[in-house]
């Protein structure tokens, strides 16, 4: 409802005419007094989401800036109309979006001579089923064409003073807060698929808010400044920080750490490299760790700058032991035994065969040379190598290329000089 204010427009000077100044001073409280009306907030009860591409169409014209509008009546005045161009209210906000379903109630207001919906009005207390249809004496067929109540509910995020939490109606949530019991220091807490276990001892209400817990809910990633996370795994529990790897916060609780736990984890680069560098060591468990190049079939191990080297094919070392024990055992009978002669001779052959083709070498893991220093790169280039090994090699050829450009013109010059 869009109440104006009351102006006294009337100019009036108590002492005869009124002076040129203060005829501009009540022009200009009128103008000014004219661009600011009161707009009273109503409750909108919704009857219709706008979100497929059929009902854009149908409805809407084609007109997708009517996407996340909704239909309903007003519940004070249910025949009031709606103004819009088209008979629907948009949402007030266009970078973030809070849908309503069907039989919920949200807040309209008029903006620029059009309504809009602010948010959705907390009737029940419950984030997954706050539907009530039927203020307005219009039945509502549905919650919706998508929506479905959940079978068991769907309880709000336990917070603190200060915090911000956003809570889905199916158990996601981003929480920007503290750790209170650490000075406050700061955490981001993102997680769906509530655990579902709060129900046996929170049976007093159904509405009674929930933490959140990082080895219980079903995927969660924290960003946190402090505390001590421990999750669980059939591989040995996790814990950071963890003492035992020399991982131990200030006397201040101070520890950034990322954190995120799920059933699986999947780390996937389409078209560029995965760097993992850490300022100490890096720990990798599993059942089974499979490592597997396919461009070349070569795992390298080392710093990317050093010289590879092949690893020992164990099976054929073991082959080529064997063929050298057999040989030193039939050179003693060799000369008087025409068959030990023969031995030596094949097993001579054979072994010196496996030596010619490198069989007890592995070529598909290298391992970095023990004996080759690395020479030492400029701070310069180890910035940028640290960023990115593949543009700091590329600088290296860069330089060298431009090197080589150099002495070459050098020469030219000098051959110029003497004819």
């Amino acid at each position: 409802m869009r109440i104006g204010h009351n102006i006294d427009s009337n100019i009036s000077s108590k002492a005869g005419l009124a002076s040129k100044a203060y005829v501009d001073m009540r022009a200009k409280q009128i103008v000014n007094a004219s661009q600011y009306d009161f707009y009273e907030m109503e409750a909108f009860e919704v009857k219709k989401v706008i979100l497929s591409k059929k009902d854009i169409e149908k409805l809407c014209g084609g007109d997708w800036s009517y996407y996340g509008a909704i239909g309903g009546n007003f519940v004070s005045d249910p025949t009031k109309p709606i103004k819009s161009r088209i008979p629907y209210i948009k949402p007030s906000q266009i970078n973030t979006k809070n849908i309503p379903v069907k039989g919920e109630y949200v807040i309209v207001a008029e903006h620029i001579g059009t309504h809009y919906y602010l948010g959705i009005i907390n009737l029940r207390g419950s984030v997954s089923d706050n539907s009530s249809p039927g203020a307005t004496g219009i039945p509502v067929s549905s919650t919706g064409k998508t929506y479905s109540r959940p079978d068991r509910p769907i309880r709000q995020v336990e917070v603190c003073e200060g915090e911000i939490v956003y809570n889905g109606k199916f158990g996601t949530s981003i929480k920007l807060g503290c750790d209170h019991k650490h000075n406050n220091s700061p955490i981001v807490k993102i997680r769906s698929g509530q655990r579902t276990d709060y129900d046996a001892f929170l049976k007093e209400s159904p509405l009674r808010p929930v933490k959140e817990d990082i080895d219980k809910d079903a995927n969660s990633i924290y960003l946190s400044t402090s505390g001590t996370y421990t999750l669980s795994n059939p591989n040995g529990n996790i814990t950071s920080p963890n003492i035992l790897f020399g991982e131990r916060p200030n006397r201040n609780k101070i520890f950034n750490q990322i954190i995120m736990n799920s059933d699986k984890l999947v780390f996937n680069a389409r078209k560029e490299n995965i760097q993992i560098k850490a300022a100490k060591n890096v720990h990798i468990t599993g059942d089974e760790v499979f490592i597997h190049a396919t461009k070349g079939g070569t795992i390298k191990m080392g710093d990317p700058l050093s010289v590879f080297i092949p690893t020992v094919n164990g099976e054929k070392l073991l082959e080529l032991f064997k063929s050298l024990v057999i040989l030193l055992g039939s050179i003693p009978q060799a000369v008087a035994n025409p068959k030990a002669m023969a031995d030596v001779v094949n097993e001579t052959k054979n072994i010196a065969q496996q030596v010619i083709n490198k069989e007890f070498l592995n070529m598909q893991v290298m391992t970095a040379d023990p004996n080759f220093k690395i020479p030492k790169i400029p701070d310069s280039l180890q910035r940028l190598r640290d960023l990115d090994p593949e543009l700091e090699e590329f600088k290296l050829r860069q330089k060298i290329a431009g090197k080589v450009r150099e002495r070459g013109t050098g020469l030219v010059n000098r051959l110029k000089k003497r004819t």
